[in-house]
């Protein structure tokens, strides 16, 4: 009878190559067929048998003099961490690569052995039974859903009765699952051999937990969970209204402030931002439906108050809002009001204070009376320039003053030179004797659109540099329109074309 020592000379090579395992020693003998099976099961009994001596314990950790600190904390100071650092990084990065070279020569051979004993001893359990686990997970899957949806509809009172019926089976099931894993764990060589990691792994490979937690697990929740989580709700009534739900009731409010706080603590929210969230949950005012409810005589401020507090706004805000609400309402007596005093104020007929006092009663801010008066003097400006045109363009139709003053009046006004010449030749056209005979009035009027049709083509021509201005204004005296209308017409066009920027 041979002995591990004796094999040890035998096959020097292998011992080596084993690395003086002698468990690895009598697998690599056993595999490549230099010893029998009886042998490798008596070796690895004595092996097993004989055990393994424990670790040392490691003794207790040393403890720095004074002086030995002192001296670590200047290695320290003068860059001797700095050092460590960098030698013990040279290093790490030389051990990867030998490791890598190692792991390159050795892991595969090793890995390969692995997987040929596991295959040598699955295999043949396996393959025969490949049809009868298919059949027994159609089994187990049938009994399950003929069980989940027996008697109809899943309701709460039957989940407690259904969910012990499923509690049962899985029982029976996972019993019989450790059964199986003590049996393989008896028998050898396959305890030896791992082979309960080996299924582990060949049943992580096979997804086998996803796929029934996608099947089974939710089968299982939809026919048990979730309506046994309905009759525990039922007897326990331990379910708090969320958070959002918990705002709404404050805001109302339907709930005191206090219960409020109170309850947020149950979600587990600190102190820091239950404060946090009393004074960003008024966010959500409903505006435009008080605002036209306010119309109504029916709305007093009394009620507005209270109905902009139920509507998210603070105890501040809603007193602003309910003056809102009430300028809203007479927002068009309020504008009839201004305007007429703003017609007066234009006209000199009040003074500052008196203007000052309508802006008041209808609560204008300093920045609209500042610009309310801007624009009543503006707009007294323009009244007194239209006022002096009509003043001047009529002295010239009653031939108190000629073309060439008119001109220079206007001019003095301030107006445009282009409107200048367009505001007197259209007085000069105003001025013209009509013709002795009438013609026709059909005729006349489709004349009239022939030649506006026509004069608008030729000042199209113009401007599109296709005419000039003498040619513009004799076609516009061919149609028919009296000389001075064309000219002023044609002057119009020049002054606009010279006030165009230059492309």
């Amino acid at each position: 009878m041979r002995t591990l020592e004796q094999l040890k000379g035998l096959f020097p090579k292998t011992w080596a190559e084993a690395n003086e395992d002698p468990v690895y020693f009598c697998d690599l003998l056993y595999v490549r067929g230099y010893i029998t099976e009886e042998e490798f099961t008596r070796f690895m009994d004595e092996l097993y048998q004989a055990g393994r001596p424990p670790p040392e314990k490691p003794g207790p950790p040393e403890v720095l003099t004074p002086e030995e600190l002192a001296a670590l904390q200047e290695r320290l100071a003068g860059g001797m961490l700095e050092r460590t650092i960098a030698q013990f990084e040279i290093a790490w990065r030389q051990f990867l690569k030998e490791f890598w070279s190692w792991s390159k020569e050795h892991i595969g051979p090793i890995l390969d052995i692995l997987w040929q004993s596991v295959k040598a001893v699955v295999t043949p359990l396996l393959e025969p039974a490949n049809d009868k686990i298919e059949e027994w997970g159609h089994k187990l899957y049938k009994m399950a859903e003929a069980a989940c949806a027996e008697g109809g509809p899943i309701t709460p009172e039957r989940a407690p009765a259904l969910g012990m019926k499923l509690f049962g089976a899985a029982l029976t099931f996972g019993l019989a699952a450790h059964a199986a894993s003590i049996g393989l764990e008896l028998v050898h060589p396959l305890k030896s051999l791992g082979f309960g990691q080996a299924v582990g792994i060949l049943g992580d490979m096979a997804s086998f937990g996803p796929i029934s937690a996608a099947t089974m697990g939710v089968l299982i929740y939809g026919t048990v969970r979730r309506p046994f989580q309905y009759a525990v709700n039922a007897v326990t009534r331990s379910q708090i209204p969320d958070e959002m739900t918990l705002q709404i009731m404050a805001v109302k409010p339907d709930i005191p402030m206090d219960q409020f706080v109170s309850t947020m603590k149950y979600h587990g929210y600190s102190d820091y931002w239950i404060d946090r969230i009393k004074r960003t949950m008024f966010h959500e005012p409903r505006y435009f439906e008080l605002k036209m409810m306010s119309e109504d005589e029916a709305a007093s401020e009394e009620w507005l108050f209270e109905k902009s507090r139920r509507a998210g706004f603070n105890e501040a805000d809603s007193k602003i809002m309910v003056s809102s609400y009430i300028k809203s309402a007479t927002r068009s007596q309020r504008q009839d009001y201004y305007k007429q005093a703003f017609y007066l104020y234009k006209e000199g007929f009040i003074d500052d204070g008196d203007f000052d006092a309508v802006l008041d009663r209808i609560e204008m801010r300093p920045e609209g009376k500042r610009f309310a008066k801007y624009a009543a003097e503006y707009a007294y400006r323009q009244d007194v320039i239209k006022d002096e045109i009509k003043y001047w363009t009529d002295n010239y139709l009653k031939d108190v003053i000629n073309a060439t003053e008119l001109s220079l009046y206007l001019t003095l006004l301030g107006i445009r030179s282009a409107r200048v010449l367009w505001m007197v030749g259209l007085a000069k056209t105003r001025k013209r004797n009509k013709p002795s005979q009438a013609e026709s009035k059909q005729l006349e009027q489709v004349m009239d659109q022939a030649r506006a049709k026509y004069a608008q083509a030729y000042v199209y021509e113009y401007r599109k540099g296709i005419i000039n201005l003498k040619q513009l204004e004799a076609n516009l005296i061919a149609l028919g329109i009296h000389p001075e209308l064309a000219e002023a017409t044609a002057a119009l066009e020049e002054a606009r074309k010279a006030e165009l920027p230059a492309a």
